[in-house]
């Protein structure tokens, strides 16, 4: 997802640098992080989370905590294809609102980018938890 740099594109460069693949890709980035919270926000503020049955759970976005944006998007894509079925089976918008099903929709058509995200997110999961103990 993210575009190789080029040999000439070194350390240093100012910041317009970024090509617009980097952008295209730091957007979309910044919309799953985003339509997550969107998810993940509505469903502790009510009890969905319990319909969607054992083991699931999301994780919100700690500014104190770095890893929390990984834990946010992992919890969302694990339970991702539950809440698609839910939306699916509330025809009448009462569980959800329109946010948050343009979120759902978003996110379910955003998968490959999804799983990209949380693989390079992932890299910095160990030396994180090094540098926190």
């Amino acid at each position: 997802m993210i575009t190789p740099y080029k040999q000439k594109r070194a350390l240093g460069l100012p910041e317009n640098a970024l090509n617009i693949e980097d952008k295209k890709y730091l957007s979309k980035a910044e919309s799953i992080i985003n339509n997550s919270k969107i998810v993940s926000t509505a469903l502790k503020n009510t009890s969905i989370e319990d319909q969607l049955g054992p083991g699931c759970f999301f994780h919100k976005d700690v500014n104190t905590r770095w890893l929390s944006k990984l834990y946010l998007i992992e919890s969302v894509k694990k339970n991702l294809d539950k809440l698609v079925v839910l939306k699916q089976q509330d025809e009448n918008s009462l569980l959800f609102d329109d946010k948050v099903i343009d979120a759902i929709n978003e996110l379910n058509a955003s998968q490959r980018e999804l799983n990209e995200l949380i693989t390079i997110l992932r890299c910095f999961e160990k030396p994180v938890k090094l540098f926190q103990v």
